[in-house]
Parts: C-alpha cells; sequence; structure tokens
C-alpha cells in the first residue's frame, strides 16, 4: 500500500487509484469507493472500475446509474473482445461482467478465448543439451 499510495501523490492514475480501491474492497467500503471514484475520474473508461462501481450503485439502489456504467464496460470490453485487443487481465473481468449482466454464455466464450498458463515444466524437450565426449555440449 505505501508503494500504490506513493505512487497517487506522484504520478496519480486510473490504474493506481483502481489497485488502491482493491486494497480496500474487503476492509474499508468508504476508501474502496471514493478510490474507484478516483480510478473513473482518471479515465472515464477503466472498464474494471466501471464494472465496480456499478456493483456499488447497484447496493445502494441506483439502478439506473448502474446498468448505464456497467453496460459502458461491457461495451468497451466488447469491442477489445472482437477485435482481438484484450489484454490478458481483461478475460476474468469482462467475463464477470457478462455473468452479472446475465450473459452466461457469452461469459463461457469469453473464458474459454482466454489465454491459457502455459505450466513450465522441469522437464522442457526443446532445451535439453546432450553431452558428447568428441564434440562437447550440444544443444538438442
Amino acid at each position: 500500500m505505501e508503494f500504490y499510495e506513493k505512487a497517487m501523490v506522484e504520478t496519480p492514475s486510473a490504474i493506481t487509484a483502481f489497485n488502491i480501491a482493491m486494497q480496500y474492497k474487503f476492509t474499508d467500503n468508504e476508501k474502496y469507493q471514493n478510490y474507484i471514484q478516483k480510478a473513473i475520474e482518471f479515465d472515464e473508461n477503466h472498464n474494471p472500475s466501471l464494472f465496480n462501481y456499478s456493483k456499488i450503485l447497484k447496493q445502494k439502489g441506483k439502478k439506473e446509474e448502474a446498468d448505464i456504467l456497467i453496460n459502458k464496460a461491457f461495451n468497451n470490453w466488447k469491442i477489445k473482445f472482437e477485435n482481438e485487443t484484450l489484454q490478458k487481465s481483461d478475460y476474468s473481468w469482462f467475463a464477470s461482467c457478462a455473468e452479472e449482466l446475465g450473459k452466461i454464455e457469452f461469459a463461457e466464450q469469453i473464458k474459454e478465448a482466454a489465454p491459457k498458463e502455459e505450466d513450465e515444466k522441469l522437464y522442457n524437450f526443446k532445451n535439453l543439451t546432450e553431452i558428447k565426449q568428441e564434440n562437447g555440449l550440444i544443444k538438442l
């Protein structure tokens, strides 16, 4: 938190404000909400902030405002999804947004399209070295 808050003072941004907000999500609702709002002030198209703030508004009974924000985030992400320009971290947020809107099948499609983690194994055939006495080391 110390580094996030220092970054917020030196070079404030939507991403930094959002990261701070997420640190407060379950411990300090007021700070969580304030930092989410700051993130949106810095970037009105910061989708994770729009999505999270829509959930705050929905809890407060402000359904129309919440619907506007969540649909804005959804549409922004959908354009990136269709253009194949989503960041790796956007897939899970976008899927959650789709689920929140009741678009369960589309959320599954988003999850399936997400880049898969490639586990590095201890044994990697492409990175083997063979020792031959007459020629020394040879990369396979």
